[in-house]
This record gives C-alpha cells, sequence and structure tokens, in this order.
C-alpha cells in the first residue's frame, strides 16, 4: 500500500502493483479492484469527499467518482512533468497541484 484515503462511503487504497482497492467504510468489505496504468503514489478528494484524484508514475492522473459508486471519469497521462509524489486539489477543485522530481505544477482538470 502507497496511499489511502475515504471518500463518500468508500476506503480507497491505491497500490505499487497498478491497482487501487475500493472498501466500503464501514464494513470494509471489498467492493471492486481497479487496474490503473502505474503505480499509486498519491491521492486527494476533490468536491466535498465525492470524487478522488489519483497521482501515478510517468505522469498518469486519474480522477474517480465515488458517488453512489466508484467510477474512472477522468483519465490523464501528462509524461513531461514525471512521476506525480504528491497530489492537491486547489482553486475549488477544478485544478491539481503535483509535486513531482521535475517541480510543482499546476494541472486544470474542470
Amino acid at each position: 500500500m502507497n496511499c489511502s484515503i475515504i471518500a463518500g462511503d468508500f476506503l480507497l487504497i491505491g497500490c505499487r502493483d497498478r491497482r487501487v482497492f475500493v472498501y466500503q467504510r464501514f464494513t470494509l468489505e471489498l467492493s471492486r479492484i481497479i487496474e490503473v496504468a502505474e503505480s499509486v503514489h498519491c491521492m486527494c478528494t476533490l468536491h466535498g469527499e465525492k470524487q478522488v484524484a489519483v497521482g501515478m508514475t510517468d505522469g498518469n492522473i486519474v480522477v474517480f467518482d465515488c458517488s453512489p459508486d466508484v467510477s474512472v471519469i477522468v483519465e490523464k497521462k501528462f509524461k513531461e512533468i514525471g512521476g506525480i509524489w504528491t497530489i492537491c486539489a486547489i482553486n475549488n477543485d477544478s485544478e491539481l497541484a503535483v509535486g513531482a522530481l521535475s517541480g510543482l505544477h499546476v494541472i486544470q482538470i474542470g
């Protein structure tokens, strides 16, 4: 496990093996396993815990909608910035600030 976050009724756990495990928040029952493009390094919530942004190796970002179930709504690759090691929602959740070896970058998502 590299990172975890609670969003709505779910606990999401990101792993180095390119998987995100989704559990029910209160029962810890496994809901699903989502395969993603690269190793997961960081997560942050958006829009009052209704969405989760995930930062990965090689500049990959995925945004999950967590209401009522977990599904992918955005999937982008920003190869020029390299691996994303930290991620944070800014400007009313319309942009992401991401920390990478190449520096701090601001990415517009919505």
